[in-house]
């Protein structure tokens, strides 16, 4: 949901038996009418500016088409009456789709050692489920290749654009398209077949840019989950031998990289999504509707503090205040030109100290407001209320930015394969180990997310893991790291 942070502000209105606020005497306001109404007003504008923003980003191949992508991004995710049928049936065949698609992570075939991800399975005959399947969503795929044809590509689901969409739909098309693309890639067609994933990761880069929630970039992510294995596949199949097509496969996964949307980004979009969607309803009513609607969600519950002696308006303007801390806090230490690790260390180092330094219990802000009734104690004890709510916002969020490092991680282990392939394949030998230490692969094997070597190790002979240089599997609380593994064709 957009609007998770709800869900733990509400527990300050959780514990009404135990807060009994005295509010008989008048007490000092602790946010005035005239600073709720610069709050609102400040918020407001602030959004306002993702209307004429734009995003531009260089095309991956052919000419750019003038405009932007933003309406074939909200076709493709929202859905139109054409594909009605095609959306019924990814829903209704979404597992059978991933097990025709994907090992379980849990049960990897035997050549795939320990990683988080999948590995694509061999292509099989599908069933009929699958056929009625493909056929209703073959139109999809043409829709996937014009949306990323635009060089104007923010996303069309910033905060206060657009309603959230049910957003398993386009998980659902991106595992079609690379179900398809496995077909291509089999087929003889490796060319159409890594364009259109390579697409697939264009795609949700671009409905993750310009200023998203952390929701957007989590959902490319897993969407993307579907798609990582299928290339890696392809760059091992022994019949994509074009060495003309390895170093296109190359330049472009280049582009992506360079392309992925920064951390800094979604993070300074979550907190305009956090104030806009959870926090300033509670100061406008029940009414109200934020700039683009609410979306295929229900209209969150309303952030109520009236049990320990807040209207709702103060304290969802004192929420508001805390998140826009917190935020310009984030962003104090996460620059665009920072590298990611450095945003993930420093999200790290706030959610520490904002724990350590606040005890963010509802009992706490109840026993402050009984003793805010004298002018003299109310500004203190607004900072130290503030300080409380700001703490709620904290935990967590370094590990979004760890996420999008697997994803950086990935696409530049995905080009070292490539490059492995297309040297391989020009010298129809397959290089050893110590060719990952020489020109080419030295400077390709920088990790985007670290700037660090991706670590190398040959498995056996033409058999090499690429691992991430940093625990990402670790940071996000996964049971084991990301991989990549290259396979030379031309092993003994």
């Amino acid at each position: 949901m957009r609007v998770w942070l709800l869900t733990a502000l509400l527990i300050l209105s959780g514990c009404q038996e135990k807060m009994e606020v005295d509010v008989s005497m008048p007490r000092p306001r602790l946010v005035s009418d005239q600073e709720i109404k610069e709050l609102e007003a400040g918020l407001l504008a602030e959004v306002a500016k993702n209307q004429g923003k734009q995003c531009p980003r260089p095309v991956l191949r052919g000419k750019p088409l003038p405009g932007s992508s933003a309406e074939k991004i909200v076709a493709l995710v929202e859905g139109t009456p054409d594909l009605k049928k095609c959306r019924e049936l990814l829903k209704t065949h979404a597992d059978l789709l991933v097990d025709n698609l994907l090992y379980p992570e849990e049960s990897p075939p035997a050549e795939a050692p320990s990683r988080n991800t999948a590995t694509a399975r061999e292509i099989t005959k599908p069933g009929p489920e699958l056929m009625a399947l493909d056929k209703a969503c073959l139109p999809m795929i043409a829709r996937i290749r014009e949306a990323v044809r635009y060089q104007d590509a923010c996303s069309p689901f910033r905060p206060g654009l657009r309603g959230m969409p049910q957003l398993l739909a386009l998980i659902h098309a991106i595992r079609y398209a690379a179900w398809r693309a496995r077909t291509l890639l089999s087929g003889g067609r490796p060319a159409e077949g890594f364009d259109l994933l390579l697409d697939c990761v264009r795609l949700v880069q671009d409905f993750s840019r310009g200023g998203t929630s952390v929701l957007e970039p989590m959902v490319a992510a897993g969407a993307l989950r579907s798609v990582l294995p299928v290339i890696e596949q392809g760059l091992n199949r022994p019949d994509v031998q074009d060495p003309k097509l390895l170093a296109r496969v190359e330049s472009e996964l280049a582009q992506l990289i360079e392309t992925q949307p920064h951390p800094e980004s979604f993070l300074r979009g979550e907190s305009q999504n956090m104030r806009l969607y959870a926090l300033l309803p509670g100061m406008k009513g029940d009414d109200w509707t934020p700039p683009g609607g609410w979306g295929s969600e229900d209209r969150p519950p309303t952030f109520t503090t009236g049990e320990f002696g807040l209207d709702n308006v103060e304290g969802s303007a004192l929420a508001l205040i805390a998140i826009r801390e917190t935020g310009q806090a984030w962003l104090s230490g996460c620059k665009a030109e920072s590298l990611p690790i450095d945003c993930y260390r420093h999200m790290q180092k706030l959610g520490r100290e904002l724990q350590e330094n606040s005890n963010a219990s509802p009992e706490n802000i109840a026993g402050l407001l009984k003793v805010a009734f004298a002018e003299d104690k109310a500004k203190e004890i607004r900072r130290q209320i503030v300080q409380i709510l700001k703490s709620i916002a904290s935990p967590a969020f370094d590990k979004y930015v760890a996420k999008d490092g697997q994803v950086r991680f990935s696409l530049a282990a995905l080009r070292v394969q490539a490059a492995y392939r297309r040297l391989a394949e020009k010298n129809k030998s397959c290089p050893g180990l110590a060719a990952f230490d020489r020109p080419p692969f030295i400077k390709l094997r920088s990790d985007p997310y670290s700037g660090d070597q991706i670590l190398v190790k040959s498995s056996a002979s033409g058999r090499f893991e690429l691992r991430a240089p940093v625990f990402l599997g670790k940071q996000v609380g996964d049971p084991a790291e990301p991989a990549v593994f290259v396979r030379c064709p031309y092993a003994k």
